[in-house]
């Protein structure tokens, strides 16, 4: 599976520097020196918008809280009280935490929505994170930027890691805070449907091969399948069901899990007979999923593990069949990620250009550079992304897209 991948590593100086032989090894101690600047280069933040946003949401959180004391005479941030609300007044039939507590945390509540106080308590609930989020960064500022810590390899997958302040789950409405300083703008790229990609390359999916290989929308082309209907007249919200379908399919989740994933990850409401429907036609079209699936199963049931390799080489071993199946895609993903980090400096090094790396996010990357540079490292971070991706991918292509903003915002 990893022959003839990453050969082109072992000529840089890294590889003849230290004796490495390992395309991993190799990205990973080069990528030693590019977590060091990441670190130093800080993150811009636009600290007036951040006071305004932290002020307006911790009023509106205030005002929300009390409004559903004086309606239910209960504080919605305690676990106890709330429980004997739902459970009493609304006979919600609510599952017990393993200590014996009721247990009203999101993802129980979710299948409640409909039930008003419920309903109420998740808009608090997301409000009061997105507060939390902005307080943590408003904490850490230092000079008008925040300088997270960076672990290199933050899960066994090989992806990175972020803290104080995170700045890998900042809420897609809060990245408007982020804002280049003076004179400078954000170049924002990132890999488009690359899990995906990744996917049906390490099962060797023929169909989702051509698919991606004819340069069609996957996600409209998994909707045409399941749903018997020409590409063209797949509806949005037949594509964000499709999305469901495909991130949740590739990695085996079930009918039930499906229908729970497409309502509360994409707003789409399926039964689980349709679900089951789905499921079947999925797998009935793209069968090197269903086959890697079961011997994933198999090869768990007989040596209680799994052992395998990114596209790449990087060694996983995994004890779940949830884990076993994300690790080398995820994984995968991450080895892409920091290839292109890598040939993106030796890039901007050749230009001397002043382009630093401000943020990653998984398979997202942010520089900041003068706005005068930013045409130029837009083209060398577009260039360097399919250069990684040739070098990881053999059979699927690559697809990426930048934009340059002055604050961390795509369109």
């Amino acid at each position: 599976l990893t022959a003839a991948r990453g050969e082109e590593l072992l000529k840089t100086k890294t590889a003849k520097i230290f004796g490495l032989k390992s395309p991993i090894a190799i990205v990973e101690m080069a990528f030693v020196k590019e977590v060091a600047k990441l670190e130093l280069n800080g993150f811009p933040v636009d600290t007036k918008e951040l006071e305004n946003s932290l002020k307006s949401l911790e009023k509106e959180t205030q005002k929300r809280i009390q409004n559903f004391f004086i309606k239910y005479r209960v504080d919605p941030l305690s676990p106890k009280q709330l429980a004997s609300l739902l459970t009493g007044r609304f006979k919600l039939n609510l599952p017990k935490t393993p200590k014996g507590n009721v247990s009203t945390d999101d993802k129980t509540l979710s299948a409640y929505q409909n039930v008003e106080p419920v309903k109420l308590v998740l808009e608090i609930r997301k409000l009061k994170k997105l507060s939390d989020k902005l307080r943590e960064i408003k904490e850490s500022l230092k000079d008008g930027r925040v300088y997270p810590e960076f672990k290199q390899i933050g899960a066994v997958t090989g992806r990175m890691s972020s803290a104080n302040p995170n700045v890998q789950n900042i809420p897609r409405e809060m990245r408007f805070l982020f804002k280049a300083e003076e004179g400078n703008l954000f170049v924002i790229a990132d890999f488009s449907q690359i899990e995906l990609r990744i996917a049906a390359e390490y099962v060797d999916d023929t169909l989702m091969i051509e698919a991606f290989s004819q340069g069609k929308d996957l996600h409209k082309y998994t909707a045409s399948l399941v749903l018997g209907k020409n590409e063209d007249e797949i509806t949005k919200d037949e594509r964000q069901l499709a999305k469901a379908i495909n991130f949740g399919l590739i990695y085996g989740i079930s009918a039930k899990g499906l229908a729970e994933y497409a309502k509360v990850g994409y707003s789409v409401e399926i039964s689980h007979e349709e679900a089951e429907v789905f499921r079947k036609r999925f797998f009935k079209n793209f069968k090197a999923f269903k086959i890697w699936h079961d011997s994933v199963k198999k090869e768990l049931k007989e040596n209680k593990e799994v052992k395998g390799t990114t596209l790449l080489g990087r060694r996983f071993s995994a004890t779940t069949f949830n884990d076993a199946v994300n690790y080398p895609i995820q994984g995968t993903g991450a080895d892409l990620l920091k290839l292109t980090v890598l040939l993106f400096d030796t890039e901007t090094n050749k230009r001397s250009l002043k382009a630093k790396v401000v943020n990653l996010v998984h398979d997202e990357i942010v520089v900041e550079c003068p706005e005068n540079e930013a045409q130029m490292v837009k083209t060398l971070l577009e260039r360097a992304m399919k250069q990684a991706g040739k070098i990881v991918l053999k059979k699927v292509p690559i697809e990426v897209e930048a934009t340059i903003n002055e604050r961390w915002v795509k369109d």
